[in-house]
């Protein structure tokens, strides 16, 4: 929800235009069905989807009434009077006839004179005559008037222009009231371009009828979009004598429990619209098999919906569809989906806006409500989908569209045609989009093998050029040994580049030396050398080698890994018979970087990560590593010349390095993104002079960390994980001194594995000097070795009985 708050000041009113809160604005269970609502010194004027003038007045007249009876009454003695005088006239005539009648006759006389008039009673029978008549065309031509209703009598006589500025003068009379009589401060008004902004209700009656309520803050709550036309209107009706931000307090907008905008400020059209939404969301996969669970899949929680799906059934149905196609025409679809997001709640910014795909929140009432009914609703979509499965995930790639069109097919045999190139697809859209998150959620769900052969491999089912895709899919998602085993399916068509991909997993777990050995493996097993193998495959080989030692800091393979990096670099440079790829020199430069830096060289090592950042069409994942890793070598040089603006740089890259992991779902990098982030806000605390609100530095880490640790227990690596405890255990001993809120429970257990993974020994993943370091800055404790670290940790993380 995107927030904006503009003050304005015109004549003796302060005007407020606020955006982003539309999702507050009470309903009509709340105000009674009404338009109108009166809370502590706040009038509501509620402008929902079937407002017209007259509904508006009324709801005045009647929220008055109810307020007030001697204003209701002094508000209507003029517009009754009429309808009084022409009563009593009435009864006069009526009266004056039956004295007549009482004397023989007397009014058929005068009636009959007055066509033969013989002497002086002919005056009185015309008298007569004229207040019998004028009495009758009343009665006959102006009925509203005698019903009191001047109003319409004046509309219908008047035309608008007069029947607006009847109504101008009536809601500046209500207003008066509330403002004298009632005592109301605020005006807040909900939606007022509902109509557009042309509409005589709201801009051309009600709006200038504020003007003249004295000393009365008036709040237009509107679109998030509308901003720039509602400034417009401002600039042109009130002539605001300025503007700027506004940063009050709003509470009194907020209504107990509200959440989403009320069904009632919507239209048809609009409704219809959040229809489709359910039905291209993830939410929708249940009710297209209802034997899927998906509670069984805890990380299935996020319910997606995707833009493009949306846009494509809208202009492939345009004869069932035709007010939405030319909704979407007046306002774009994206324009709608922002409201959904910003204004309406229905929407929630969960996943890269580049994908045009987002989350639907799960608490809307509305939208659970349309899911209920969507099936009889949109069953020919249904139909539709089916039919052309394959059309539509060849035309709409992303992958929440692949996904919803998967699951139309869920029950078909494992070994159909269609449902195997429908999977293929959805993993072509998943790992060319990288949306690892999704893909980590939903597989187990759409790939369901359970009836195949047992000893047959699942994976032998897809195109190889899918499997390899999918291998990718599992590694970034953090799912290393389903990777592991896409590799064993293809070792037989690539034994050298699926050996040298488990390695590399082997290296992301954590595991180095099981990663070197299996690289070594690779030529001491077969007939063949490094010489022998393919110019690509070699620089592959080469570069992970030459990463999986400098990862993990290993001391006595540097001279190995060093010059595997040097062959890679002299090939990728001499080689004019092959181009080579944006991700091949990414890895190049990354791994010199690492070498630099191993060598305490950080300036050269920043050179390097940023020549990384001028590489075209690098993958988010690289590019976002590239982030975490400037963070590293910021905090180093940091450490090494106490500079703090080096430490606020490596808090910012760190910071767009956790964001681009996390919106793309590499949990395979993004727990140690956390732990990287984390310790350089330990390390700005803990040797800043400035402690006046470093405390949330430390707040921050400690969500950090603890993020970092729920993913590590979720993936099977602990690369990485034994930092990211110490920043778990340093946060929560430093919030539970400063007697801020952490979790005791979570302290004792994480220390005990903490000291348990002390007492096996130190590697680079948990750096001596570096703990040595924090320990004496945080806490004033001199360590001289790893024993005075796990005496420590014990004595601050085990409960003392």
């Amino acid at each position: 929800m995107q927030e904006l708050s503009l003050k304005y000041k015109a004549k003796n009113e302060d005007i407020f235009l606020l955006t982003g809160n539309l999702l507050h604005a009470p309903g009509k269970s709340i105000l009674n069905n009404s338009h109108i609502h009166l809370k502590d010194k706040t009038l509501h004027v509620c402008f929902f989807d079937d407002i017209s003038i007259s509904s508006l007045d009324e709801a005045f007249q009647s929220s008055i009434k109810e307020l007030s009876f001697y204003n209701f009454l002094k508000l209507n003695a003029p517009s009754r009077a009429f309808t009084v005088i022409s009563t009593l006239l009435v009864l006069l005539i009526v009266l004056a006839m039956g004295i007549f009648s009482a004397y023989g006759n007397a009014a058929y006389d005068l009636l009959l004179e007055a066509f033969n008039p013989t002497d002086s009673i002919l005056n009185k029978a015309l008298v007569f005559i004229s207040l019998l008549f004028s009495v009758l065309l009343i009665f006959y031509l102006f009925p509203v008037v005698i019903k009191g209703e001047i109003k319409d009598f004046i509309t219908s006589i008047s035309g608008s222009y007069f029947s607006n500025n009847y109504y101008k003068n009536r809601f500046e009379k209500y207003l008066n009231i509330y403002k004298k009589s009632l005592l109301v401060e605020k005006l807040v008004i909900w939606n007022p371009a509902n109509k557009g902004f042309n509409d005589a209700v709201y801009w051309h009656t009600f709006i200038k009828a504020c003007l003249h309520a004295e000393n009365l803050q008036i709040y237009l709550c509107i679109h998030t979009d509308e901003k720039y036309k509602t400034e417009l209107i401002i600039d042109k009706i009130f002539k605001p004598i300025k503007y700027d931000l506004f940063n009050g307090d709003l509470s009194f907008l907020y209504w107990e429990n509200q959440t989403e905008i009320p069904k009632e400020y919507l239209n048809k059209i609009e409704l219809q619209l959040l229809e489709l939404i359910v039905f291209c969301s993830t939410k929708n996969i249940n009710l297209i098999d209802d034997e899927i669970d998906i509670t069984g899949y805890s990380n299935a929680t996020e319910e997606a919906t995707s833009l493009d799906f949306v846009e494509y059934l809208i202009h492939n149905f345009p004869e069932r569809f035709p007010k939405l196609n030319e909704f979407i025409n007046d306002t774009p679809l994206l324009v709608f989906f922002r409201r959904c997001v910003n204004d309406y709640g229905f929407l929630l910014d969960c996943y890269r806006s580049d994908l045009r795909i987002m989350c639907i929140n799960s608490s809307s009432i509305l939208l659970h409500d349309l899911y209920e009914n969507i099936h009889d609703e949109l069953a020919f979509v249904y139909h539709y989908c089916h039919e052309n499965c394959l059309k539509i995930t060849n035309e709409v790639t992303d992958p929440v569209t692949s996904l919803i069109i998967n699951i139309l097919f869920l029950s078909e045999s494992p070994y159909s045609k269609i449902k195997i190139q429908l999977i293929e697809n959805f993993i072509f859209s998943a790992e060319k989009y990288e949306h690892y998150f999704l893909f980590c959620n939903y597989w187990p769900i759409i790939f369901s093998y359970e009836n195949t052969d047992a000893h047959i491999s699942p994976y032998v089912l897809l195109d190889e050029r899918a499997t390899i895709r999918l291998s990718v899919c599992f590694e970034r998602a953090g799912l290393y040994e389903s990777a592991y085993n896409v590799h064993d399916a293809l070792i037989t068509l690539y034994p050298l580049r699926s050996s040298v991909s488990q390695a590399r997993i082997y290296e992301r777990q954590g595991e180095y030396k099981k990663a070197i050995n299996k690289l070594n493996s690779i030529f001491t097993d077969s007939l063949f050398g490094i010489e022998d193998i393919p110019f690509e495959e070699k620089i592959k080989y080469l570069l992970v080698y030459s990463w999986t030692v400098v990862s993990g800091r290993m001391e006595s393979e540097f001279e190995n890994g060093h010059a595997c990096l040097e062959e890679a670099g002299r090939m990728i440079n001499s080689s004019y018979e092959i181009s080579n790829t944006n991700d091949q020199i990414w890895h190049y430069h990354n791994n010199v970087a690492q070498y630099y830096e191993w060598k305490n060289n950080y300036i050269s090592a920043i050179k390097e990560h940023e020549k990384c950042l001028t590489i075209p069409g690098v993958s988010q994942k690289w590019l976002s590593g590239t982030f975490v890793n400037l963070g590293i070598s910021y905090r180093l040089v940091f450490l090494e010349t106490m500079d703090f603006s080096k430490i606020e740089k490596s808090i910012n890259y760190g910071v767009m390095g956790v964001n681009i992991k996390s919106e793309v779902g590499d949990n395979d990098e993004l727990p140690i993104a956390l732990h990287n982030l984390a310790l350089s806000k330990i390390f700005k605390y803990s040797l800043s002079k400035d402690v006046s609100d470093n405390i949330n530095l430390i707040i921050s880490s400690y969500d950090l960390s603890n993020k970092a640790l729920e993913i590590y227990g979720e993936i099977s690596s602990s690369k990485k994980m034994v930092m990211a405890l110490f920043e778990f255990v340093f946060s929560s001993i430093i919030l539970k001194k400063n007697k801020h809120h952490h979790d005791i429970l979570k302290l004792i257990d994480r220390g005990k594995d903490l000291s348990n993974s002390i007492s096996r020994g130190f590697n680079d993943d948990a750096n001596f000097e570096t703990i040595k370091l924090l320990i004496e800055s945080l806490f004033y404790v001199n360590i001289s070795n790893r024993t005075d670290i796990v005496d420590w940790v014990e004595s601050n993380c085990c409960p003392k009985h």
